[in-house]
């Protein structure tokens, strides 16, 4: 009898464990579905700034009370819609041939907000790529922070640095802010 209320709740705590993680995992794909449709936006949005040649421009943005504020720094116009819907939008990073193809965002007073919350400020395990420490009008210092997800998505690629080919090839990341684009080089790669 003990054996059979055993085997009985191992059984149900091995189906709550399997739903769980299919509706983890589940999340974590709509997840990055949200991300690749930001990027393909902001691929298309920079196609238009070519084709158009568009100028920058100063944004309105409603800040979290829902006062609206005037930024007065020039926005690029490829950002300027997603800097009005959320303030919190600071930039873009890209490295090519890998997932790493994110909005970066920054919060001064809770630098770690997005840890775990998604471009919309809703809560997600995988969180958005973020600036710790650092001032981006000033770009010297600049700590930005992403998970390195076991799926391969956020920062995962990261890790790709280890093969000296890959860095080789890939020595470029390309951060742009809202009011001007950026490549860098990477000297080194090290994992803590």
């Amino acid at each position: 009898m003990m054996k059979g209320i055993v085997m009985t709740t191992l059984f149900i705590l091995t189906i709550f464990l399997t739903v769980l993680l299919a509706h983890n995992w589940q999340g974590l794909d709509s997840e990055q579905q949200a991300f690749v449709e930001l990027a393909a936006y902001i691929e298309d949005k920079k196609k238009n700034v070519l084709d158009e040649g568009t100028d920058s421009e100063n944004v309105k943005t409603v800040d979290n009370k829902g006062k609206i504020e005037d930024k007065e720094a020039k926005i690029l116009p490829e950002y300027h819609e997603l800097a009005l819907k959320n303030p919190d939008f600071a930039g873009w990073i890209v490295i090519d041939d890998t997932a790493i193809n994110y909005p970066i965002m920054q919060t001064p007073k809770e630098l770690e907000y997005y840890l775990h919350r998604d471009f919309k400020g809703k809560a997600s395990y995988a969180g958005t790529p973020f600036v710790g420490r650092g001032n981006l009008q000033e770009k010297r210092d600049l700590f930005l922070y992403g998970h390195n997800m076991r799926n391969g998505t956020m920062f995962a690629d990261l890790c790709k640095y280890a093969d000296e080919d890959f860095y080789r090839e890939h020595k470029t990341i390309r951060f742009d802010t809202l009011s001007g684009f950026g490549e860098y080089e990477i000297v080194a790669a090290f994992k803590t």
